[in-house]
């Protein structure tokens, strides 16, 4: 059964730290301007002697503030792994840790001997969540360490890690994007969908990298979209039938829109500057198509009626004389 009772924070211990960045200095100010509102939760191991569960970002800015005596809800003396499952049911549930130090609870419990489902059971969580957690164990630690420096979630950083059919060279140029904030999960989810399209993954490196950041560029993604850059990126290095008819089809489509657009209100409208800016891109395509140039409508020829006359007269003259 739990009690509350006022400790010295020098009895109180820490064990392994799961969170890496423990300094908050707006939660010592709130501290400071309205008092602890939620106590520490601590395991007694004797009477001098305290080992904290709940509460290390409060017991570092309680340690800031140099407040010696601080509230703490005691409960009787556990083990390390029931200690790590006590705070991990409360984060799993509160969302104040970041992921990585889910990760590093969940980690060190199943070293510990815990199974997968034996923590979603502890937990009362699904074995998916489990997973999800654990699916970033193997990411390149550096880019952890930096990521979780920077703010950068973790779960975006697994699936960079996961991503095939990518250069190497660019899923590290990614993860650096990631991992700098230029990028977001949502992002990344598009760059996913670009590496399952055989036309990217058989693209150069140089050619890749020109589709990820026409991607990024891009505040209109969706899956023909983002099919659209790397077909036409494609198609720039080099000829296949398929991007090739997939482009034709594009391009008919747009030459389409285009028509429906010029409407009776569109074309009666037109200023002359609009229209010379219309003909210009027009030459453009027609150039670039190799279409002949369009040759001027040559003018009708018009006759005055004393010429119409004679040669009415030269007509009737020439059929009297044959006959």
């Amino acid at each position: 059964m739990s009690k509350f009772k006022n400790i010295s924070l020098e009895y109180i211990k820490l064990e392994d730290e799961f969170r890496k960045n423990l300094e908050d200095f707006s939660l010592a100010t709130s501290i400071k301007q309205n008092g602890l509102i939620e106590p520490l939760i601590v395991e007694e191991k004797n009477y001098n002697c305290f080992i904290l569960v709940e509460g290390y970002r409060r017991f570092w800015a309680l340690k800031h503030l140099n407040i010696p005596v601080v509230a703490c809800k005691v409960e009787k003396l556990t083990s390390k792994d029931s200690r790590v499952l006590k705070r991990l049911r409360v984060e799993l549930k509160s969302k104040r840790k970041t992921g990585y130090e889910v990760e590093r609870m969940i980690s060190f419990l199943l070293d510990d001997g815990y199974t997968e489902d034996d923590i979603a059971k502890q937990c009362n969580i699904q074995k998916k969540t489990v997973k999800k957690y654990i699916n970033g164990k193997d990411v390149n630690t550096q880019w952890k360490i930096r990521a979780e420096q920077s703010g950068a979630g973790i779960h975006g950083l697994t699936e960079i890690h996961h991503l095939t059919n990518i250069h190497p060279e660019n899923k590290e140029y990614v993860a650096n994007l990631y991992i700098k904030r230029k990028i977001n999960a949502n992002n990344v989810e598009s760059i996913k969908t670009l590496t399952k399209l055989d036309e990217f993954n058989k693209s150069s490196k140089d050619s890749q990298r020109d589709c990820i950041n026409d991607m990024i560029g891009d505040e209109s993604l969706n899956n023909e979209r983002l099919k659209d850059i790397v077909f036409t990126r494609t198609l720039k290095q080099q000829y296949t039938l398929s991007v090739h008819q997939y482009i034709f089809d594009k391009v008919l489509r747009l030459f389409d829109k285009i028509i429906d657009g010029c409407c009776h209100n569109f074309v009666n409208h037109l200023t002359p500057v609009q229209k010379k800016d219309l003909q210009r891109k027009i030459k453009i395509i027609s150039n670039k198509i190799g279409f002949p140039p369009i040759s001027p409508t040559p003018p009708l020829k018009t006759f005055s009626p004393s010429l119409k006359r004679y040669q009415e007269h030269t007509i009737l003259v020439n059929i009297n004389k044959r006959s």
